[in-house]
């Protein structure tokens, strides 16, 4: 096998393979004879096998030379394809792109046109997706498993050596069933929801929003009775249909239509939850990078016509 550090060798070969005649190869590589000629004739001591039969008239290929012919070609080719990739990756234009997001974020209309307009834009680079609590995400970015976060409550201290922008601000929603008494009004305050038997989000799973409905009921003077955990927001939902109990949600997921199932404004001030999209520092012109903007812009779009909040 010819090393990476002999594919001159191998360019000069498939010149004089090709042109079948050492002047004119020269000619075409713009260097003199005599270099050529002791290039090929290197590559030969190093394959151990003559590549050409030379004349004063003709140059012909041996087997040896025209099955190095064929390889070469394949090899010079796979080189220039790496090389191509390589700097396609490098500007952001090619490569893969993984994405971390919560499962209500992936239902924000600004998140699938920005998705859109990414695959519009960048069509070789692979998006890898994955739906994950909001603290499992930035260790993931911190770990270099993840190039760019979409998560709630990005807490000061994980935003050491991060760049983290605001989306949105996502208020808090009751989801309820149609049976429940509260279920007749059109909103509720969290001091409504005292008696009520709560659907939540473990607080261990690092779920962006638990601690916040915790800070909101404990706010309003109670620590919520809670008869079943859910780490999925769309199982929370589904529990509440079946009459299980009530759920503490972002709005964007009461684009989820459950027969029995109505969603209620939360009048507290507090109930609402920040929306963030994370990457690692001082990496520009990385896709995610380009990512990051598309989202902004997109959410800004949404924040401009009333569809989004943002403080």
């Amino acid at each position: 096998m010819v090393s990476l550090l002999d594919l001159r060798r191998l360019r000069y070969f498939v010149a004089v393979a090709e042109e079948l005649h050492f002047g004119r190869a020269a000619k075409r590589l713009r260097i003199s004879q005599p270099p050529l000629s002791l290039q090929i004739q290197a590559l030969e001591r190093e394959l151990d096998a003559q590549l050409f039969d030379r004349t004063r008239q003709r140059t012909h290929l041996t087997a040896a030379g025209r099955l190095l012919l064929q390889r070469a070609k394949a090899i010079l080719a796979e080189v220039e394809e790496v090389r191509a990739e390589v700097k396609s990756a490098a500007t952001g234009k090619a490569g893969d792109l993984r994405i971390g997001f919560t499962a209500s974020s992936g239902l924000m209309a600004f998140f699938h046109r920005a998705l859109h307009r990414f695959r519009r834009d960048y069509p070789e680079v692979r998006l890898l997706l994955q739906e994950m609590p909001s603290a499992m995400q930035i260790e993931a970015l911190h770990a270099r498993n993840l190039d760019l976060a979409i998560a709630r409550h990005v807490a000061v201290p994980q935003r050491r050596g991060l760049n983290v922008d605001l989306l949105c601000e996502d208020v808090l929603v009751v989801a309820v069933h149609a049976s429940n008494p509260v279920a007749t009004k059109k909103s509720v305050s969290a001091k409504d929801l005292r008696d009520q038997s709560f659907i939540a989000y473990p607080r261990e799973a690092g779920i962006g929003i638990a601690q916040t409905i915790f800070d909101l009921t404990g706010a309003a003077g109670f620590y919520p009775k809670i008869v079943q955990e859910a780490r999925d927001s769309s199982t929370i939902i589904g529990l509440v249909a079946a009459g299980l109990g009530i759920g503490i949600v972002p709005s964007s997921l009461a684009c989820i239509r459950m027969p029995g199932v109505k969603f209620l404004a939360l009048r507290d001030a507090a109930a609402r939850t920040s929306v963030h999209v994370a990457s690692r520092a001082q990496e520009g012109g990385q896709p995610g990078a380009e990512m990051q903007g598309f989202l902004l812009k997109e959410a800004a779009k949404e924040y401009d016509a009333g569809k989004l909040r943002r403080t």
